[in-house]
C-alpha cells in the first residue's frame, strides 16, 4: 500500500512537472514565431530575440500607439535606419521596460523612442511579489506564454513589419479641435515616474538616447498631458516630439488618416507621422545607414512584401475615402 501510495504521488508530481516544462520548451521564441503564435501581449519579447543580433539601431516602445505610428520599413526605405516597433498592446510603463530589458539582452541601439501614452495608464508599484513572478516566468515559459492559442484568433486587423501594423481601415474623427492651450498638467503617477527613470538609466547604461514622443490621438491627448510631458522631459534633459501640436504640419487629415474615430492612426497616417520622425532622426541622432551592410539583403525582402501589403491598404483607404465622396455628393445632388 505505502508503494502504490509512493508511485501514485510521484506520478502525480511527474505529470505536473510535465505539463508546466514541456510546454515551455515548446513555446520558445523561434518556435512561436514559425507557427504564428507571438502576436498579443507577449508576443513582442518572442519576436524581438529572433532579430539578428546587433541588428536594430532604433527600438519603438510604448502601447498601441507605438506601433500604429511608426513604421520601420519607411525609415529604411528613406534612409537605411534599422529600427523595431516594441510596442505591447494596452501596455504600461513596467512593460515597456521589461520589454526594454529584452532588448538589450540582443540588441545595441542608439535610439529609444518612447511613445509616451502609457505614462497615464496606471502602472501598480513594483514589489517582490512582482520580481518572484518574473523569476517564475523566467523558468516556466508556459506560464508567461499560455495564451498564445488565442493569438491566430485575436490579431490586429492588417499585417505585422518589424512590429508595426499595416491597417487600410478607415473611420474619422469628427470631434474637431483637442489640442486646446492650457497651463493645466495632467497628473503622472509616482510608479510610473519610477519606471521611466528605471527605463532612462537602462538607456544610460547601454548607451542609446531616449527621445519622448506622442502620437497623434485625438482620444488619448490633450493640451495638459502636453504640459506635463514637456516638463518631465525638460527635467530629464530630453526630447520630447509632440505630433498632436505638430498635426497640422504633418497635414493629418482626421478624415482619412485613423482607423477608429481618432484612437490610433491607420497606414495613411503613420506615413506621415514616420516621415517627421525620420527626418528628426536623421537630423539629431547619429544614426548609420546600413544599406551596405550584411543586414541590407533582408531588410530588401521585408521591404518588397511590405511595399506589396501597404499597396493594398492604401487602394483600401482610397476606396472608402472615395465611396464617401460619391456619397455626399449624390446627397447634395
Amino acid at each position: 500500500m505505502k508503494k502504490k501510495r509512493i508511485l501514485k504521488v510521484g506520478s502525480f508530481i511527474l505529470a505536473v512537472a510535465l505539463t508546466l516544462v514541456l510546454p515551455g520548451m515548446f513555446l520558445k521564441p523561434k518556435t512561436m514565431n514559425r507557427f504564428h503564435l507571438d502576436a498579443g501581449r507577449v508576443g513582442v519579447f518572442s519576436r524581438i530575440k529572433i532579430e539578428p543580433k546587433n541588428s536594430i539601431d532604433v527600438v519603438v516602445l510604448g502601447d498601441s500607439e507605438s506601433y500604429c505610428s511608426f513604421s520601420p520599413m519607411q525609415l529604411w526605405e528613406d534612409y537605411g535606419y534599422t529600427s523595431y516597433v516594441a510596442g505591447v498592446p494596452g501596455a504600461k510603463i513596467g512593460d515597456n521596460y521589461d520589454v526594454l530589458k529584452t532588448v538589450f539582452a540582443r540588441q545595441k541601439p542608439k535610439v529609444v523612442l518612447l511613445e509616451t501614452n502609457n505614462l497615464f495608464r496606471y502602472q501598480p508599484p513594483n514589489n517582490v511579489d512582482a520580481k518572484t513572478t518574473r523569476a517564475i516566468y523566467k523558468r516556466l515559459p508556459f506560464l508567461k506564454y499560455h495564451s498564445v492559442w488565442k493569438s491566430p484568433l485575436s490579431r490586429a486587423k492588417g499585417a505585422m513589419f518589424q512590429g508595426f501594423n499595416v491597417n487600410g481601415s478607415v473611420r474619422p474623427y469628427m470631434g474637431g479641435e483637442y489640442m486646446c492651450p492650457s497651463t493645466e498638467r495632467e497628473r503622472i503617477f509616482s510608479p510610473n515616474r519610477r519606471y521611466f527613470h528605471g527605463i532612462l538609466r537602462l538607456c544610460q547604461k547601454n548607451g542609446a538616447k531616449l527621445v519622448m514622443y506622442s502620437a497623434p490621438s485625438p482620444r488619448n491627448y490633450n493640451y495638459k498631458k502636453h504640459n506635463a510631458l514637456k516638463i518631465l522631459a525638460e527635467k530629464n534633459g530630453l526630447s520630447y516630439v509632440d505630433l498632436n501640436v505638430k498635426a497640422g504640419r504633418l497635414e493629418i487629415d482626421w478624415m482619412s488618416d485613423t482607423r477608429d474615430h481618432g484612437d490610433h492612426l491607420n497606414l495613411a497616417g503613420a506615413q506621415k507621422t514616420t516621415a517627421f520622425l525620420g527626418y528628426y532622426l536623421d537630423k539629431t541622432c547619429d544614426l548609420t545607414c546600413r544599406r551596405n551592410t550584411g543586414v541590407a539583403a533582408r531588410w530588401n525582402r521585408m521591404l518588397r512584401s511590405y511595399k506589396i501589403r501597404t499597396k493594398k491598404a492604401e487602394h483600401s483607404i482610397w476606396k472608402k475615402m472615395n465611396d464617401w465622396e460619391e456619397e455626399v455628393d449624390n446627397e447634395v445632388l
